[in-house]
């Protein structure tokens, strides 16, 4: 059965982590330069840093939106 991000999923950066592997979201539009370096794909089409206690949500296409909530 394969493993899909669902329009609108939410959670926190560390749930994410915990929850799919390191390849899954590079393809879904990570980046991961390392434990401390976390980058996502936003509408504005750029990486934005964000740390494991923000709030991301899957808007599609590999976009992500991000909030500190």
């Amino acid at each position: 059965m394969p493993v899909d991000i669902y329009l609108s999923e939410r959670g926190k950066v560390k749930e994410f982590l915990d929850a799919y592997t390191t390849n899954f979201l590079i393809n879904h539009g990570w980046a991961i330069v390392d434990d401390k370096h976390l980058m996502v794909q936003t509408k504005r089409g750029v990486l934005t840093k964000v740390s494991k206690e923000n709030t991301l949500t899957y808007v599609g296409h590999n976009i992500w939106s991000v909030s500190d909530e």
